[in-house]
């Protein structure tokens, strides 16, 4: 088994300036979204891991943008953000980057958080 420091990690997320913001009760803004996914970042690399960013739109790029990223590489974990998959609206989208990771990365984990505050979390839990 591969060590944490040796651990690709993908993180796929929608851009937050696209997030419609204004009937949520989270408190999120874009800013703070951007600013989660730094401290993220920082977490991730203390830990030894090699992180990868897909930030995706929600136009017909979306899909491509994640085919292309799945192609060109591979991961050991693969974390889809609650945007992708908790809105009601990006259910399809969600669907979408479900089947290209089955079909494109069959090896790869997937993992879940509940918040930016659990991403790390779910990575460790992801690799066991």
């Amino acid at each position: 088994m591969a060590t944490i420091a040796s651990r690709k990690i993908l993180l796929i997320g929608i851009d937050p300036s696209l997030i419609d913001f204004g009937n949520s009760t989270s408190g999120r803004t874009p800013e703070s979204i951007n600013a989660a996914r730094d401290k993220i970042q920082e977490e991730l690399d203390a830990l030894g891991f090699e992180v990868h960013h897909c930030i995706v739109d929600l136009g017909a790029t979306a899909v491509a943008q994640v085919k292309e990223v799945l192609e060109n590489d591979k991961f050991d974990s693969i974390m889809i953000g609650g945007a992708v998959r908790a809105l009601p609206q990006h259910t399809i989208l969600f669907e979408e980057i479900i089947n290209l990771i089955h079909q494109k990365a069959p090896a790869s984990r997937i993992c879940f958080n509940t918040g930016p505050e659990t991403t790390v979390a779910a990575i460790l839990r992801s690799i066991g």
